[in-house]
């Protein structure tokens, strides 16, 4: 059976941001453990990863994916907001959160 570069890269996406939303969804409420940060800091890295080798195959977000940018918006609305000095794991964690919803926008 012949795989196309879009089916490839549809589940990683959909498992990336799958992650990202476990891992954003208690923070939004709540000032996040450093577990937590680490947990959010892996999903926006994983999924940073996932939506690159999406633009440069130029594929579009899979439509799983497109309906989960709500999430994403909010994560980058309650991470903008982290008082955290700069290079901190949460500093880090904020920057790639940011870095994935600069992404998801360019792909709309």
């Amino acid at each position: 059976m012949h795989t196309t570069a879009e089916e490839m890269l549809t589940y990683p996406a959909l498992h990336w941001f799958d992650q990202f939303a476990r891992a954003a969804r208690p923070l939004l409420e709540s000032r996040p453990s450093r577990r937590q940060v680490r947990v959010l800091s892996k999903a926006a890295e994983g999924l940073c990863h996932v939506l690159r080798e999406l633009q440069e195959s130029c594929q579009p977000l899979p439509e799983g994916a497109q309906r989960k940018r709500a999430l994403l918006r909010l994560a980058v609305e309650a991470v903008s907001g982290w008082q955290a000095p700069t290079g901190s794991s949460a500093d880090l964690c904020r920057r790639a959160v940011e870095s994935v919803w600069h992404r998801a926008q360019h792909m709309a």
